[in-house]
């Protein structure tokens, strides 16, 4: 199977991927209530993202504790650019 329906499998990569496309880099530890992702699914969607080349993940080492951060890559940046288009025109 293509690229296309290991992301179908995932619906949460798709919900994360249009979250971070609206709000820019976020703080992962909050990302989850957020984006309406539980976070079993949410660390499983972060994972394949990642495998993906679509997300972005720093640390921030500026404050106590550390602050993980995601953002999207440009390439993530192009699909969530068409995912938000087809909800959209739904």
């Amino acid at each position: 199977m293509g690229k296309i329906y290991s992301l179908e499998k995932q619906s949460g990569i798709l919900r994360l991927l249009v979250f971070l496309m609206e709000h820019g880099e976020y703080l992962l530890s909050d990302i989850w209530d957020e984006a309406g992702i539980s976070i079993n699914q949410g660390y499983k969607a972060l994972e394949k993202a990642r495998d993906l080349g679509l997300i972005s993940t720093k640390t921030d080492n500026s404050k106590y504790p550390p602050r993980n951060l995601i953002s999207l890559t440009q390439k993530g940046k192009k699909i969530a650019t068409k995912l938000k288009d087809i909800e959209e025109t739904l």
